[in-house]
């Protein structure tokens, strides 16, 4: 059975906005978010999980999803939804003139059609009814996909670290 996903990879068109949506992450939803993110994240980087199908996995992956909810406590977090199907998982944490995406991340097989472009829109808008100065977000310097992404969308590098970027997006004047 071909995936929501599968069926869309090929075509120049992408996801059209009718059968994709945004919805808030519910408190009994944690767990399944913090996994979705770990998995998704996991992929993203380049980089196969060490003890990924192995028996010692579980020692990796329930500590950083126990984790995960006290570093996304206080956060909102959102699914973004396909047909039905989570394809992605968006993180926002509200600085006082800014908001920060703390996560975002899209299934390995729904990559590349236009469901972090409609997340960072979605995160664009709810700065914007905030009346926020500015998104910032943080990137792995070689997730080079990610960075042309967000250099697509008007993000620029407000700092550089030794791995990673702070881009930012004004999203209204100072």
């Amino acid at each position: 059975m071909k995936s929501a996903c599968a069926s869309r990879e090929n075509s120049s068109v992408g996801i059209s906005k009718q059968g994709l949506e945004t919805r808030p992450v519910r408190a009994r939803e944690h767990f399944l978010f913090n996994l979705l993110n770990f998995l998704y994240f996991r992929r993203a980087d380049g980089v196969r999980f060490l003890m990924e199908g192995g028996p010692f996995a579980v020692f990796v992956v329930i500590p950083y999803v126990a984790l995960s909810e006290i570093y996304f406590f206080k956060q909102w977090r959102y699914f973004i939804v396909l047909e039905h199907r989570v394809v992605g998982v968006l993180a926002l944490r509200e600085e006082t003139r800014t908001l920060y995406i703390s996560s975002l991340a899209v299934s390995p097989d729904c990559r590349r059609i236009g469901i972090a472009t409609y997340a960072l829109n979605h995160a664009a808008a709810i700065a914007s009814n905030l009346c926020k100065e500015a998104l910032e977000l943080a990137v792995v310097k070689k997730n080079t996909p990610a960075v042309r992404l967000y250099e697509r969308h008007g993000y620029r590098v407000e700092e550089e670290k030794r791995r990673s970027f702070i881009l930012k997006k004004q999203i209204m004047k100072p």
